[in-house]
């Protein structure tokens, strides 16, 4: 900010400087972000041989959907005229071992410094900038109506809601059931019960016909 409080006689040289800590902030803000999402994904996917055990969405195809679309991502190369600069890897941020990201941070600096204009276009452009194949795929993803997470969440609900309904199904199956078998047992209870008052009877009938002899 430059404040002209009155004219001068006397000539002032102003210079000015390009501060790259903002992009440099921001470009490695998106490396981190990214990788927590590749590790996450990592996470709730895996399975563990050696306790039997398996992540809460291992084997579920969203989550391999979600990286492949990430990974189309970060691999585009875009044209963007009067830009050298097409990739991610041109400025220094590269697919690492997992599918994280990596900065080469002397490589981006100097992009910073000698081609901060093709930088600007490559992120910017309004047609084929990186930053809006970003937004749109941001959008896809989260948009509150028809995003891809709206609609895995809806898929994920009527599956509960599908389960919750034969849950209760089978629970009054098996009232009816139990009803029946509790019924059942009564009458072959009472059943017995009658038996052995016959055969008692019959025992004293013949007890008391022996007697007389």
């Amino acid at each position: 900010k430059v404040t002209l409080l009155q004219p001068s006689e006397t000539s002032t040289e102003v210079s000015l400087t390009r501060d790259s800590t903002r992009v440099q902030n921001s470009l490695n803000a998106f490396v981190t972000t990214f990788n927590t999402i590749v590790d996450t994904s990592a996470e709730i996917t895996k399975f563990d041989f050696e306790n039997n055990q398996r992540g809460i969405l291992q084997g579920d195809t969203f989550v391999l959907r979600l990286q492949a679309r990430l990974g189309n991502l970060i691999n585009r190369r875009v044209s963007v005229i009067d830009s050298d600069i097409s990739s991610l890897a041109d400025l220094g941020i590269n697919v690492t071992t997992g599918g994280k990201l990596s900065i080469d941070e002397d490589k981006l600096t100097q992009v910073l410094e000698d081609n901060p204009d093709s930088l600007a276009k490559f992120f910017l452009d309004d047609k084929n900038g990186f930053g809006k194949f970003v937004n749109d795929l941001t959008k896809s993803l989260t948009d509150p109506l028809e995003g891809t997470f709206k609609n895995e969440y809806d898929s994920f609900t009527t599956d509960i809601d599908a389960f919750q309904a034969q849950i209760d199904k089978t629970n009054v199956l098996l009232d009816l059931k139990k009803t029946r078998f509790f019924n059942q047992f009564v009458a072959l209870d009472s059943a017995l019960g009658a038996l052995r008052s016959q055969q008692d009877a019959l025992t004293a009938f013949t007890n008391a016909q022996s007697n007389n002899k």
